[in-house]
């Protein structure tokens, strides 16, 4: 590859007409003479390269377009690119690290809390419900003394201190009535009726439990008391001794108001004419009907 100065000399040399041509016509000469007008050379050529001759007598380069001028004997023809070739592509240089990551953005403003809505008006109240039934205001239990077992309460009551019973005093108020109406008779008691005056309403009163009328009988059983199996009103002797019984016209069978629950068409009673032993007669015959109540 010639040197810049290399290079210009030649330049200068051909412009000053230093070179040696050739004997023969270039074909620039002889398109000049069929024409009459000189051709501007391809200098370089389409491809981008530079002809040239280098004469090494006088060290001088004088550039050519091979189409029209050849060199002399004495020179010798160069040439070179006015620009190297493409080179094959690089390999690919590994990938750069990753970059910092980015500044958080600035967060955004709270939205401005909802308005409440205003309370809804009250609805209009409903209509009244009709009228329970009035509470009881049946007498409770009364203490008059200390020594007896049964307590008159002088309202047609009888309360009893070891169970806690309060006994209608009248025991044959509904006569013998099967085990149904016997219960219906009982619920359906109330102060004005039977002697009664406490003050009781129709549901208060109920008949005996099977367990009731054994603790109420249990005293006088153990004492081998005849019918009327009870004690008198102190409760230490049989009740057919005592000269003021606590209870008007006692009988002999009385309901409880539970079923046998092996046969549910018999419910236990409790005979009192037969040494306080209690029975299981089917519920359609007729005993007698002793309502009571809890005093406790």
């Amino acid at each position: 590859m010639l040197n810049h100065r290399l290079l210009q000399s030649a330049l200068v040399a051909t412009a000053l007409g230093l070179l040696p041509q050739a004997q023969a016509a270039s074909p620039d000469q002889a398109e000049k003479a069929h024409h009459g007008r000189p051709t501007q050379p391809a200098i370089p050529d389409a491809d981008g390269v530079f002809w040239g001759c280098y004469s090494k007598l006088l060290t001088v380069v004088r550039l050519i377009d091979p189409a029209r001028t050849h060199c002399s004997a004495s020179e010798v023809m160069i040439h070179w690119n006015e620009t190297g070739p493409v080179g094959p592509q690089g390999v690919q240089g590994p990938a750069g690290a990753d970059g910092a990551p980015g500044a958080d953005g600035a967060p955004g403003a709270d939205g401005a809390p909802g308005v409440a809505g205003a309370p809804g008006a009250p609805g209009a109240p409903g209509p009244m419900g009709p009228q329970g039934p009035a509470g009881s205001k049946a007498a409770g239990p009364c203490y008059n003394n200390d020594q007896d077992r049964y307590q008159d309460c002088n309202n047609g009551t009888v309360t009893d201190t070891v169970t806690g019973l309060i006994w209608l005093k009248q025991a044959n108020c509904f006569g013998e009535k099967p085990w149904s109406l016997a219960n219906q008779a009982a619920a359906g008691l109330a102060s004005g009726t039977c002697g009664l005056s406490d003050g009781s309403s129709a549901g208060d009163w109920r008949l005996p439990t099977a367990a009731e009328w054994g603790a109420t009988v249990a005293q006088a059983h153990d004492m081998h008391c005849q019918a009327p199996v009870l004690t008198d009103t102190y409760g230490g002797n049989c009740y057919n001794t005592a000269t003021t019984p606590p209870f008007l016209d006692v009988g002999g069978r009385y309901w409880s108001s539970e079923t046998y629950a092996p046969a549910p068409t018999s419910a236990w009673d409790m005979e009192l004419d037969d040494a306080g032993a209690a029975g299981l007669p089917g519920k359609d015959i007729s005993d007698l009907v002793w309502p009571v109540r809890s005093g406790r």
